[in-house]
């Protein structure tokens, strides 16, 4: 087993048993960090299971691209009501990644 998908399934239940153990307090400052601890660890889980295709997609896009986009998708785990803004941002990325692959392509096949 790979060590970074074993230590990526560790945060994952580590957070969800946070998320646990704060959903048993009574405060309202308990519950949201309840909610954010579970999005978070749910969405590592989400991370975890999907790691292989994520491996071949790292392939085929820049560092930079994978990095906005896993930001932004804890960001939107952590407080959903961001997602058109970061949908965007994160749509634009994978846009100009293609572009600037492409212009690259071109420019040293040529």
């Amino acid at each position: 087993m790979d060590l970074r998908r074993f230590l990526l399934l560790l945060t994952a239940i580590a957070l969800l048993t946070c998320g646990g153990w704060f959903w048993s307090g009574e405060s309202a400052e308990n519950q949201m960090f309840a909610g954010i601890f579970m999005r978070v660890g749910f969405m590592l889980l989400v991370l975890w299971l999907a790691y292989h295709q994520l491996e071949s997609f790292k392939k085929r896009t820049s560092w930079l691209t994978l990095a906005i986009v896993v930001f932004f998708l804890l960001l939107v785990a952590a407080r959903p009501r961001i997602f058109p803004i970061a949908a965007g941002i994160a749509l634009g990325s994978f846009f100009l990644n293609g572009l600037l692959r492409k212009l690259a392509g071109k420019s040293s096949g040529g």
